[in-house]
């Protein structure tokens, strides 16, 4: 799943991208725009996909269901300053779609996965409070 692209973080500096909004950008791995718009190292990538437990570390994740069928999976215990809340998630979130795919069980869940290192783009939807919400990556060397 998506969580599992990117490493934790620690010194945060502003940055512009020349559209006049301010980004945060965490130690050369991850910078985020908006909070929706993320770029992201591919050797933090790399270096996580080798350890995907390290990069999830502390994340609860269940599969929804609603009317009988699965919907996607709710990701809980988001922790601020760790990897899920850097790429965007929140405690509650119900990731639905990687790459355009619907993410219903974990066959799924584990092609989303291994499709990470294939591409230099990712969108992952989310529904957050009754609402779905789009997170951007970009994948830069």
């Amino acid at each position: 799943m998506a969580v599992g692209i990117v490493i934790g973080f620690s010194m945060q500096f502003s940055v512009s991208f020349g559209d006049g909004k301010k980004s945060k950008y965490s130690d050369g791995c991850v910078q985020s725009t908006r909070g929706v718009h993320f770029h992201v190292k591919r050797s933090c990538i790399d270096k996580h996909r080798d350890n995907p437990r390290g990069a999830i570390k502390g994340l609860r994740v269940a599969q929804v269901v609603k009317d009988g069928k699965s919907i996607g999976y709710r990701v809980e215990g988001v922790e601020t300053n760790r990897l899920a809340q850097k790429v965007g998630l929140k405690s509650g979130d119900t990731v639905m779609r990687v790459n355009g795919r619907k993410v219903t069980n974990l066959s799924s869940a584990l092609r989303a996965y291994a499709g990470l290192s294939k591409r230099d783009t990712h969108t992952v939807v989310v529904n957050r409070n009754g609402k779905n919400r789009v997170l951007s990556y970009w994948i830069y060397r």
